[in-house]
């Protein structure tokens, strides 16, 4: 709906690959050109986005490292009991990019 108003974005970021595949289907069905007419960035790199046409920008984030922290989470969990899981873990994330952004 938000690409059939008047004054649509020039840009969308989708929070997953999964999203933006939608984002860019919608934009195919209105006519709308990637990125000339909008921009698109999708979360958590999605294998084949360097093969779709145009090229899926994305923001990546290592599965590896989400692991990592997720065993090392459980495996405290299970050590001390019943104690709550509050807290957060910051992880690194890469952008990058490709041919669904436009070019300043």
């Amino acid at each position: 709906i938000v690409l059939q108003q008047d004054t649509r974005p020039t840009a969308l970021f989708a929070t997953s690959a999964v999203g933006a595949l939608g984002v860019m289907r919608a934009c195919l069905e209105l006519n709308l050109r990637i990125p000339e007419d909008v921009s698109i960035i999708g979360f958590d790199e999605y294998p084949y986005a360097p093969l779709l046409s145009p090229p899926l920008t994305t923001i990546a984030q290592s599965t590896q490292s989400i692991g990592e922290v997720a065993s090392h989470v459980l495996l405290d969990w299970l050590d001390s009991g019943d104690a709550p899981i509050d807290s957060a873990h910051i992880l690194e994330t890469q952008l990058v990019i490709r041919d669904s952004v436009a070019h300043l």
